[in-house]
């Protein structure tokens, strides 16, 4: 299995497969003789490679020569493991997070405002609960504030133990009581001790602006919880990708492949995988298209589409064709070492 794409460059077209077929036996037999240490045997071999091929015509003449090309190989080889050890910035992450950031957008934060349910979705654990509980607290606070202000308003503090003086709330005479009456209102404790007279019309009437309130933030917050709980974020993280894809060659033809898994025994169904090259464009009249998108088709073990139903009850590989009509069809081993491009994959 050869890690390298071995697709003639631009002005090659016109190359024929057997050619290419033949240069990529052949460097596959020199990498695997260096390995072995048989440099001999690679002195016999004389591919007949025309001058115009994109890849350097190579004749083995000697063993010096052997050794000469061999090494060659050898270094593009260990170029290639430097380079992919090499931590560089993704458009994804390989936990499937998107690593672009938006920038000189007008009305930011007002725009993820106007969609509060989606930003509070996206927030993190940690900012969720911490706006549950001021939730919870600035109402508790509020409301506790009303009632003192009612309690002061009827004097009902210059009345404490009198029992021909009927207050507006009863045990309510400072500021801590009245917090802890808020309390039991808003989540309908009702100790017993505290309740709300009849006879202050603005004491019934804040009693229920309360309790209307106390449920549709406790209804808030218990959707959000449960709407972020059942976020399949985090299924993710039982798809199993392989750590590398290779470029081999398969039924004559060179195939971009890669494998996935499921870690669960139980298998999303009506899934499909899709993948697409990210690269800058250069048009005819000169314009950079920046993180152009080109997609590629992918094949699975069980069709000729990855948009089909994909059964992952045990690793599946996934291929994808690298003949014209391919993004990989321009790109030599060179290339991939100098080229900037990502190749994303998409479950869904």
């Amino acid at each position: 299995m050869a890690l390298m794409n071995i697709s003639p460059r631009k002005g090659s077209h016109s190359e024929d497969r057997s050619d290419i077929l033949e240069r990529f036996t052949f460097f596959e037999n020199m990498v695997n003789s260096q390995r072995t240490g048989s440099l001999n045997d690679v002195s016999g071999l004389r591919p007949s490679l025309s001058s115009s091929s994109s890849l350097p015509s190579i004749v083995c003449e000697d063993s010096e020569t052997t050794v000469s090309e061999v090494s060659d190989v050898t270094k593009l080889a260990t170029r290639g493991r430097d380079f992919a050890k090499r931590q560089r910035q993704r458009l994804v992450t390989k936990d499937g997070e998107l690593n672009v950031t938006s920038t000189k957008v007008k009305q930011r934060k007002r725009k993820y405002l106007v969609d509060i349910f989606t930003t509070l979705l996206e927030m993190k654990w940690r900012y969720n609960l911490l706006i549950f509980a001021l939730g919870f607290l600035v109402s508790w606070v509020l409301f506790a504030f009303i009632w003192w202000l009612i309690m002061y308003i009827h004097e009902d503090h210059l009345h404490i133990g009198d029992d021909n003086w009927t207050p507006c709330v009863s045990d309510v005479y400072d500021f801590t009581t009245a917090l802890l009456f808020s309390i039991e209102t808003q989540h309908t404790i009702g100790y017993g001790a505290r309740m709300a007279e009849s006879q202050c019309a603005s004491s019934v009437v804040v009693l229920m602006i309360q309790s209307i309130l106390g449920v549709l933030i406790q209804c808030l917050i218990t959707g959000m919880i449960f709407a972020k709980l059942s976020r399949p974020k985090r299924r993710a993280a039982t798809l199993v990708f392989s750590r590398n894809a290779v470029i081999c060659q398969r039924d004559g033809d060179f195939y971009f492949m890669f494998r996935l898994g499921d870690m669960r025994k139980s298998h999303i169904v009506n899934s499909a995988i899709r993948a697409t090259m990210v690269r800058n464009k250069l048009t005819q009249e000169g314009e950079v298209i920046p993180l152009f998108q080109l997609p590629m088709e992918l094949e699975t073990e069980g069709g000729k589409e990855a948009d089909s139903y994909v059964f992952l009850g045990w690793p599946v590989t996934v291929t994808h064709l690298i003949d014209r009509n391919s993004p990989l069809w321009d790109i030599s081993p060179e290339d991939i070492l100098t080229d900037k491009f990502e190749v994303i994959v998409i479950y869904i």
